[in-house]
């Protein structure tokens, strides 16, 4: 019988910022997106109401959604020593023993989780058990992203594939983005990319050296923001944001 390979143990974030140069693109467009979407499309309405942080992490958006008046809840696979998860298990897999009993739920938040779940029949369905009828779910994940969280890296998704899995448990769709461009997607591989010299001596050194100077000059520029700002570069994007609603 085989086993699952161990999960990485994962430095999570507190706050919705960069910690890597490769996340200066990706990490700032999802934090004034996500914070956005909860404002225009996951408000409560003048009452107290249940949400569930699915893949909470170190909760970075846990103070935002108290502000709402929400009653905050929290599934993660792990534990960490700083805040409270009061559930612990995977959401393509069996509800931790007491999960549905605390719902059902009236927002889902589940940002940055889904390309680490293999079984997004099992997700989705999960999520349709713990959301309320009228109820909304939050989603974010990458379309170009460099791997992380191996061997728990499964998907980049599109949003048409979100919108597939979400039609199969009755979910429609409120909104759709496809955040960022072209210029967000190199920056993001600048950021990872590192030059070596295929040959040797001195001219595999300087070209090494040369390659290495252009790509940082050219990911500050883009840090910037000086092209985005004139010119959109499409048609790719980097990644995805969606709100549905169970009917």
């Amino acid at each position: 019988m085989n086993s699952e390979p161990p999960r990485p143990v994962l430095m999570e974030r507190a706050e919705y910022v960069p910690a890597y140069r490769h996340e200066e693109f990706i990490v700032p467009l999802l934090r004034v997106a996500i914070l956005d979407a909860l404002d225009r499309y996951c408000r409560p309405d003048g009452r107290s109401k249940k949400v569930l942080d699915v893949g909470c992490g170190r909760q970075p958006f846990r103070i935002h959604l108290e502000s709402m008046r929400y009653h905050y809840t929290a599934i993660d696979t792990q534990q960490f020593a700083e805040n409270e998860k009061h559930f612990l298990g995977a959401i393509d897999g069996q509800l931790p023993l007491g999960l549905a009993a605390e719902g059902p739920f009236d927002l889902l938040l589940c940002t940055e989780v889904l390309e680490h779940v293999a079984n997004w029949e099992g997700a989705f369905s999960n999520f349709a058990q713990l959301l309320a009828p009228g109820g909304r779910i939050l989603i974010t994940c990458p379309h170009v992203y460099p791997l992380h969280e191996v061997p728990y890296d499964f998907w980049r998704p599109t949003t048409y594939s979100l919108e597939y899995f979400a039609r199969r448990v009755n979910f429609t769709t409120v909104v759709k983005q496809q955040l960022g461009d072209g210029w967000d997607v190199i920056g993001t591989v600048l950021g990872i990319a590192k030059p070596h010299s295929l040959r040797g001596g001195i001219i595999g050194a300087l070209l090494r050296e040369f390659v290495s100077k252009v790509r940082w000059m050219f990911w500050l520029i883009l840090k910037s923001r000086f092209f985005q700002k004139s010119v959109s570069l499409g048609p790719m994007y980097i990644s995805n944001l969606v709100v549905f609603e169970r009917q």
